[in-house]
């Protein structure tokens, strides 16, 4: 049964200047776009408040590209991934990002492309369940012939790990800049699971000095410092070998997952601080354009917002602890901080609804947190 929900919108006037202009429309299934305009600081704020119970809701996380080689606005991404049974109704900009590449970890439809950069995250498990919080990836490699290998990454050469899985999400070439022992290792068409065990196939193994290596197509490619060739020389003498993954602290397997940092709300109060999570002095304590996402103490209501700023004569931006403040206003019980500046973006119905600060135009980013309507008929809420 279809039941027809009221498309509507909610404007209020200005009784005296410099009180707030509140608009409110509906925005999908469970989903309602809010703007708020504040003339007096003055301030442009861009809400969309989901309800995760509804049965329609996905959220997904995209990556720009499909790759690390690239960046793409959000409003692309969306519209890249808006089909029929998968319809986009908003989102917003994730994760900070290095070239082209994502800080943190990254999950998108229950495969893992990243381990952790040691950095605040948002995870959402099979129906929609989120949790915030600094998650770590642990993976290791078994063989039947009983060799054991820690993964200490993936995807993620920073911090010059001992070893390193590659996929192919990664780029043409692994990036190591000392001397490795390479394997290739073939998933037969599979992806590594965000929890679980992956089935790989040995298909050779090489040594290299200094260079990068290629990674081919449909493979993988294990990397390792050239002082434990030992244990992966005992590796690459079995026929097949079992990658076992897991993210901590939980046991289920993680559906989405895209980072950011710091986080700003925990369990309900505000924990904004200098310098936490690397990010320098001063950070949390300027204004700029931000973006959020938080949820609710039931972890019914999921919160995206965006906050204008480095426009004096619209909105001047906020520092963490404003937008925290901004976030318990919409009674975010967990809230992290996204990347911001230029960088913030969000939209809904494909369209960009804020001002992004960059004068180009909206700047194309790493990837994005996007809600989707995967369209069920069942008690399915319409605008007429």
């Amino acid at each position: 049964m279809i039941i027809l929900g009221l498309f509507f919108t909610v404007f209020f006037r200005p009784l005296f200047p410099g009180e707030k202009i509140i608009t409110t429309k509906y925005a999908g299934p469970g989903c309602e776009f809010i703007k708020i305009f504040d003339p007096e600081t003055p301030l442009g704020i861009y809400v969309l408040k989901v309800d995760l119970k509804n049965k329609n809701i996905r959220v997904k996380s995209v990556l720009a590209q499909d790759n690390f080689n690239g960046l793409e606005p959000v409003s692309a991404m969306s519209r890249r991934q808006d089909k029929p049974g998968h319809k986009v109704v908003g989102g917003i900009n994730g994760d900070f990002y290095v070239g082209s590449t994502p800080v943190g970890i990254g999950v998108i439809n229950g495969n893992l492309l990243k381990s952790s950069g040691g950095r605040t995250s948002i995870i959402f498990a099979e129906e929609n369940s989120p949790q915030i919080g600094i998650f770590s990836i642990q993976m290791h490699l078994s063989g039947s012939k009983g060799s054991e290998l820690n993964i200490d990454a993936l995807n993620n050469p920073t911090g010059k790990p001992e070893t390193v899985l590659y996929t192919e999400i990664f780029g043409e070439r692994t990036k190591d800049i000392d001397g490795r022992l390479y394997v290739i290792l073939d998933p037969q068409g599979q992806n590594v699971p965000s929890q679980g065990n992956l089935k790989l196939k040995i298909d050779g193994s090489s040594r290299l000095s200094g260079e990068n290596n290629l990674i081919p197509e449909g493979k993988f490619i294990l990397s390792v410092k050239n002082g434990l060739s030992g244990p992966v020389e005992k590796i690459a003498e079995e026929k097949e070998l079992t990658l076992h993954v897991s993210i901590l602290p939980g046991s289920q397997k993680i559906d989405t997952a895209i980072s950011g940092g710091p986080q700003i709300i925990s369990q309900g109060i505000i924990c904004v601080g200098q310098g936490r999570e690397g990010f320098r002095k001063g950070f949390s304590s300027e204004k700029h354009p931000r973006t959020a996402v938080g949820y609710t103490h039931d972890r019914r209501f999921l919160i995206m917002m965006v906050v204008d700023g480095r426009r004096p004569d619209y909105s001047r931006g906020v520092d963490l602890i404003e937008l925290a403040e901004l976030m318990l206003s919409f009674e975010c019980y967990d809230a992290v901080n996204m990347d911001g500046g230029g960088s913030s973006t969000m939209v809904i119905n494909n369209e960009v609804v804020n001002q992004p600060s960059d004068f180009t135009g909206p700047r194309p980013v790493a990837n994005c947190l996007l809600v989707v309507d995967i369209g069920l008929e069942e008690n399915k809420i319409q605008a007429p």
